[in-house]
């Protein structure tokens, strides 16, 4: 592969390139993002998918997803939780949102959590009728949970 100048700094040959507009980008000038730096998302979306992006691509695309995603993440963790069972508390919360449904989670906090963000994604900041499930499964000698969950999100 040809070395080409990296087309922020003009200065190092570099074999990197951008994996949203191909342009080169040295390893100094260019931006990582970790897949792993989005995972309570459903599906990511396609603007964001790569690994390394030259400052232009990452400010124009990836920058403010990534900062909705904190943002988003930070009004999960204020989240108020009802659990089915306290229904009087609830009685009087009007459920005008449709049911949020998670599964294959590995445990109860990382489905709460996930139940959570959604709600922060459409501006609820409440949970009520919780239900979370877990199914007991063999892997190979080992037994291990598989936790679901539902929720309607609210606005208090």
């Amino acid at each position: 592969m040809e070395k080409k100048s990296c087309s922020v700094c003009l200065t190092k040959p570099t074999p990197l390139q951008c994996d949203m507009c191909h342009e080169p980008s040295c390893k100094i000038c260019s931006i990582y993002v970790d897949e792993d730096s989005f995972e309570l998302f459903d599906h990511l979306p396609d603007s964001i998918r790569g690994k390394m992006f030259c400052p232009s691509c990452f400010n124009a695309n990836v920058d403010s997803v990534l900062s909705d995603y904190q943002e988003a993440l930070e009004r999960a963790k204020d989240i108020d939780v009802f659990d089915i069972t306290q229904g009087t508390e609830t009685r009087l919360i009007k459920r005008i949102e449709k049911p949020i449904k998670v599964v294959d989670c590995k445990d109860r906090e990382e489905t709460l959590m996930r139940l959570a963000f959604q709600a922060a994604q459409r501006g609820c900041n409440t949970l009520v009728d919780t239900k979370l499930t877990s199914k007991k499964v063999q892997d190979g000698k080992w037994k291990k949970y598989i936790w679901s969950g539902t929720a309607v999100p609210v606005k208090r």
